[in-house]
């Protein structure tokens, strides 16, 4: 399926590197390989979630919750792993040798198709509790999902295991959000809220697996990758089962050869964030964003390592978002509660981009409204003076994160 084209806003630093003919042809080359529809002749499976980059993420789009019980979604996987069961073992998360340990016989992630016609390892259902929420002079319906996992390719899980179930992000402007200087994102740190402002934004911290350094976590619901290339390695490996120089298996050739996930990296890396909504209200909504308190996490802007300013709607670390919003998963320093302020630029064009607007790891909210409202721990105090708005100013709020 073809990227549809958007109208979104590369910064000049981008245009010139796509400019140099070589490099624009890597991008084209990427674009070809995030299109495709990989098979088991060339090591996709034998177990896997999804044939395609594309089939996660339609358009450079974020992914969404099954439509109904008993199906399957391509744009969403339900993450594994186990509580450390030794000194020894967790001695490797703190010094973050590893950032999660795999289910014993399913690993990092439930694989829900096979190659051969044998059975998946399992499968999912999510349904949905309907809750109330009173505003200032409204009631507002939000959904609670319920997981259940059925694993039997490999025995029963392991009791205790974590899960969490995850959508695809979206892929907009991840060059832009590399090329952030790690040191800027660290000084916004507060982890013991020595400013009392109720905000203790923390890094994760990951290991880089070709260099060996940590280094800052960016990308992911937990920012549990460094890089857009690690994160790409880490997709082919966990949603394709195909095999990279950097998650390589026993001592047998690359599926993914380096200039394949080069070419995709590049690609990647220069997806154009779409333009924002046109719309009135704006300004007013802009205001209110900052007096309810929101851009204490959804830093707007940035410069990145050329000095060119963004404006991402993020700081990239990790905040309590409370218990409601918890999923039963570790990975790096990031707890249960614990979730990377994802990016607002380009949120006002989600359906536009592919007819999806689903909103939060999960995609539990469908609307803007509903993903606020369900900000808890550190977002809380943003959320309640949401609530309280009145029904046009809660208009010009979302007028104004359409406009991103």
């Amino acid at each position: 399926m073809a990227i549809r084209p958007l109208v979104g806003r590369l910064v000049a630093a981008s245009l010139v590197l796509l400019a140099a003919p070589a490099f624009a042809d890597q991008v084209e080359s990427g674009r070809q390989i995030f299109q495709k529809v990989w098979g088991p002749d060339e090591g996709l499976g034998p177990h896997f979630n999804t044939r395609s980059c594309v089939s996660c993420h339609l358009n450079g789009g974020r992914g969404a919750p099954p439509s109904e019980a008993g199906a399957i979604s391509d744009s969403m996987t339900i993450k594994l792993g186990v509580l450390p069961a030794s000194e020894t073992e967790a001695g490797k998360l703190l010094t973050r040798v590893i950032s999660s340990f795999p289910e014993p016989a399913y690993g990092h992630q439930l694989q829900t198709r096979t190659t051969d016609g044998s059975a998946p390892e399992g499968s999912f259902t999510i349904t949905y509790r309907m809750r109330q929420v009173r505003l200032s002079d409204d009631t507002v319906s939000l959904r609670e999902p319920v997981l259940s996992v059925t694993a039997t390719g490999r025995g029963p899980l392991t009791p205790g295991t974590l899960t969490s179930p995850r959508i695809a992000n979206s892929l907009f402007g991840l060059g832009l959000l590399e090329a952030i200087p790690e040191e800027d994102i660290r000084a916004k740190a507060d982890v013991d809220d020595q400013d009392g402002d109720g905000i203790s934004g923390k890094p994760n911290q990951i290991r880089d697996v070709v260099s060996g350094k940590v280094m800052l976590g960016r990308f992911g619901w937990k920012a549990g990758q460094p890089s857009v290339r690690q994160q790409n390695a880490a997709a082919f490996s966990l949603d394709m089962g195909l095999t990279t120089s950097l998650f390589p298996k026993g001592g047998t050739r690359p599926e993914v050869s380096d200039e394949v996930l080069a070419a995709l990296t590049a690609f990647t890396r220069t997806l154009p964030v779409p333009s924002g909504q046109p719309g009135t209200n704006v300004d007013a909504g802009k205001q209110l964003f900052h007096q309810a308190g929101c851009a204490a996490c959804h830093t707007p802007t940035h410069r990145t390592k050329d000095g060119t300013t963004i404006a991402p709607y993020t700081d990239l670390l990790l905040h309590d978002m409370g218990d409601e919003l918890a999923d039963r998963f570790l990975e790096g320093d990031a707890d249960y509660w614990e979730w990377r302020t994802p990016p607002l630029w380009g949120i006002g064009r989600n359906k536009d981009v592919n007819g999806n607007g689903f909103y939060l790891h999960d995609g539990r909210a469908r609307t803007l409204l509903e993903a606020i409202l369900w900000h808890g721990g550190e977002g809380k105090k943003a959320r309640d003076a949401v609530a309280a708005m009145s029904a046009k100013e809660r208009d010009q709020l979302i007028a104004f994160l359409n406009s991103l």
